[in-house]
This record gives structure tokens, C-alpha cells and sequence, in this order.
């Protein structure tokens, strides 16, 4: 087989064992700078450079951080409230079982405080007291008290909050989720939060990310690794583009969400189940549209994240 491979690409012939592609050093660094890592190139991704003025980068619409860091997700993750209201904060610790595109809710909550043992008393925060009171002789506190002494009991980082967010560890379901009100997530999860002007556009926003072209941009800006898993970060996800809703008429975006009002009430499927979806493709056929772009985009951006997925998981037969 390598030396069927070695023949081929001496000889500049076909064949059906590996793929070439050939881009300008130009070129890769307009890729580079749109956020997509080195991988997709393997593939024919040009449709990108002629669709680039479509984009904007990421950082543009939001800030952005990864999902907080407790520091003992046992004793501050609890799925029930445990301490008073001034140091409790719904979170979303992972999405692994969201297959909603939209969270109203979640079911767990997030214990931080940097108040003090007699201050957390003399506000009254009886709760408080008590859970500390029956969590300080854990292991888990235990430990904590060997590394941060009187501070056991405070998290280690503040409430990280999110309009938005999507997995750094996504499986085979890409995808973004917006929450009803702004909700703390995990470390597992990135956090991104729109600035301010752009909180109108917010429904259209969520509607945008999850189009193909994005969902390619998002897959893209990070790495296959073992087992077939698609390793992102948060630096990566955040440097990555998606289609510019600052280009869209009012008609357009009216046009865009009465699509997408369908969409969002779907189950969230793996990508290779949602690309053949009939509903979406009819709604990203008519964002192309509103965004001037051919209908060929679609198919394009379809087709090079089959063939991204398909890579990462084959290289678990290697």
C-alpha cells in the first residue's frame, strides 16, 4: 500500500487511497486567520475564501471565557440548593444530555461566596452555615482545608456566565445552546456572553451559529485526536468566524427566524444525523440566500464537515 501511495504522488496519478490538496503559502494564512486550524486543509476548502466577507470573527459579537473552575465540583455542584440565595447560582455542568437547542432551566447549582465564616452569619445566611457545617469534615473538604486553610469553603473561581455556550468536548453533536437568562457554566463548557450591542440580534445570533458554514468554522478551528475525538479549546473556539448578522436587512432576519422557529424546537441530533435533515437543509439553503450567497454553499460546507468527521473517526481504525 506505501508504495502504491509513493507512486501515485510521484507519479501525479489518481487514486483512492489518500487525497491532495495544494494551497498558496497566501492562502493558508488567510485560512490560519479565519480561525481554521491546519486539519480541514487536507480537504478542498476554497468555498471559505470566496464566502470570507460573509464572516466575522467571533470576538466581535461576544466575550468570551472557559466555564468556571471550582476546584471541588462535589461539595460546590449540587443538584439541589443547598445554601441561601445570595451564594447560589444555577449552572449547566456539562452538555452531554442537553439535546435542546435552547435552556430555559437547569438542575444543578453552583455554591460561591468569598464572605467570611462571621459575616456569612451575621447577614442571617443560616443555610449557608448549615451546609458548610455538614460538608467541612468530607474528604473532598478535607483536602481543601490541607491546601486553603481557612478559604476551604470559598470556590475557587467566580461565577463564569453565559448567553451562549458549546462544548469543548462535543462527540459527534456540534452545536450551540442559548439560555433564556444568562446561566453559569462549567469548565467542560465555554462561556460566551454578546456585548451589548449586539443583545437585540440575540434569537438571530443563536440561529446563525448553528448554520453549516459555522458549525464547519466551529469543527474547524480545532484537531482530531485518538479514538476519533475532536479536541476544541476555548482560545480556539473564540478566534473562530460565523456569518455576520450586522449584514442582514430587517427582512432578511425576519425571514431567517421564522425558519429557524422550527429548528430550535428539534431534538439535537449527531451532525451526521442532523446533515441530512430536511428541515435544515431548507433552512440553510435560505440563509444562503438572504446573505446573497449560491445555493452551492450549502453543499460545500455539508460536504467538508463529512468529510472532517469522517477522518476523525477513521483514525480510529489506525
Amino acid at each position: 500500500m506505501i508504495e502504491e501511495i509513493s507512486e501515485s504522488i510521484l507519479f501525479n496519478s489518481e487514486s483512492t487511497l489518500f487525497n491532495l490538496e495544494e494551497y498558496g503559502y497566501d492562502e493558508v494564512n488567510e485560512f490560519i486567520n479565519l480561525g481554521l486550524s491546519l486539519e480541514p486543509l487536507f480537504d478542498n476548502v476554497s468555498w471559505i475564501l470566496d464566502i470570507k466577507e460573509k464572516l466575522v470573527d467571533l470576538n466581535c459579537i461576544f466575550n468570551s471565557s472557559r466555564g468556571v473552575r471550582s476546584g471541588a465540583d462535589k461539595i460546590f455542584i449540587t443538584s439541589e440548593k443547598h445554601v441561601d440565595d445570595e451564594y447560589t447560582f444555577p449552572i449547566l455542568k456539562n452538555l452531554s444530555n442537553v439535546d435542546r437547542y435552547h435552556i430555559n432551566v437547569t438542575d444543578e447549582y453552583y455554591f460561591y461566596t468569598k464572605d467570611s465564616i462571621s459575616t456569612i452569619k451575621s447577614k442571617g445566611n443560616i443555610n449557608t452555615i448549615e451546609y458548610i457545617k455538614k460538608i467541612e469534615n468530607t474528604p473532598v473538604a478535607i483536602n481543601r482545608k490541607n491546601k486553603r486553610k481557612n478559604a476551604w469553603y470559598q470556590a475557587d473561581q467566580k461565577p463564569q456566565f453565559a448567553d451562549f455556550a458549546t462544548s469543548i468536548n462535543p462527540g459527534k453533536r456540534f452545536f450551540w445552546v442559548m439560555f433564556e437568562e444568562e446561566t453559569v457554566v462549567n469548565q467542560r463548557v465555554t462561556a460566551f456572553r454578546l456585548k451589548y450591542e449586539h443583545k437585540n440580534d440575540k434569537n438571530l445570533i443563536h440561529a446563525l451559529l448553528n448554520t453549516s458554514v459555522s458549525i464547519f468554522m466551529l469543527m474547524g478551528s480545532g484537531f482530531g485526536r485518538a479514538l476519533g475525538v475532536t479536541d476544541l479549546t476555548k482560545d480556539g473556539i473564540s478566534q473562530s468566524y460565523f456569518l455576520n448578522p450586522n449584514l442582514l436587512s430587517t427582512k432578511s432576519k425576519n425571514m431567517i427566524l421564522n425558519s429557524w422557529e422550527k429548528i430550535k424546537e428539534k431534538k439535537v441530533e449527531n451532525i451526521d444525523i442532523q446533515l441530512e435533515d430536511a428541515d435544515w437543509i431548507k433552512f440553510n439553503k435560505l440563509v444562503y440566500k438572504e446573505y446573497g450567497l449560491p445555493e452551492s454553499v450549502f453543499e460545500l460546507s455539508r460536504n467538508s464537515i463529512f468529510k472532517l468527521l469522517n477522518r476523525r473517526l477513521n483514525s480510529k481504525k489506525i
